[in-house]
């Protein structure tokens, strides 16, 4: 779970509050319908927005929800190991404090939609502009796919970590990972510590 919220905060501006982003991440694994035979349980970032999709609809009106309406989680056993470990905020509390952060922030007004369609639910929060230093970061990532991101978002958990570690956590083989160390390596991200045999490596 802290290795998914980071690989989705790492999408967005460094100003991006991870607690709030973490507490949407929470919410749409709680009330996700895993009973359904479609739909999946999607993060996406378009644009200048930050889109966490779940199958199943809300159980009570957007109105409601906005205004702090407690809406019972489809997988409370979920639920209370997430809250074991630190993730999701009090009963009825998530959604309003995501609205109050980015109302704080003057970042726009996050939308709530039940798309009856497709029996699915989408929450939309507005991304930041971002200033000089991230639009050069932007440049930068331009250069390094989703493949890659993941590593570089192992390598930020884990200081010193192997190639073996990286391939382990990743499920990429070891050839592939060190492509990806090369590239971020050359980029300036990631830097090795060490010999060859007994080092790691380090986010800079």
């Amino acid at each position: 779970m802290r290795f998914c919220v980071q690989l989705v905060c790492s999408l967005c501006a460094k100003s991006f509050p991870k607690a709030k982003v973490r507490e949407a991440f929470t919410n749409a694994i709680i009330h996700s319908d895993l009973l359904m035979d479609a739909g999946i349980l999607r993060v996406e970032k378009h644009g200048g927005r930050l889109c966490f999709r779940n199958p199943g609809l809300l159980r009570l009106p957007i109105e409601q929800i906005f205004e702090g309406g407690v809406s019972y989680a489809r997988n409370p056993k979920i639920q209370n190991m997430l809250r074991m470990i630190g993730y999701g905020e009090n009963v009825g509390s998530g959604f309003p404090t995501i609205i109050s952060a980015w109302k704080d922030a003057q970042w726009g007004e996050p939308e709530l939609k039940n798309k009856f369609e497709i029996d699915e639910v989408e929450l939309v929060l507005p991304i930041p502009v971002r200033g000089t230093n991230d639009r050069v970061n932007d440049s930068r990532n331009d250069r390094i796919n989703s493949s890659m991101m993941v590593t570089l978002t192992i390598v930020r958990s884990n200081p010193g970590i192997q190639r073996k570690g990286i391939s382990d956590i990743s499920g990429k083989s070891i050839s592939t990972i060190d492509r990806h160390l090369a590239i971020l390596v050359k980029e300036g991200l990631i830097e090795h510590r060490d010999s060859d045999k007994t080092g790691g490596y380090y986010a800079k």
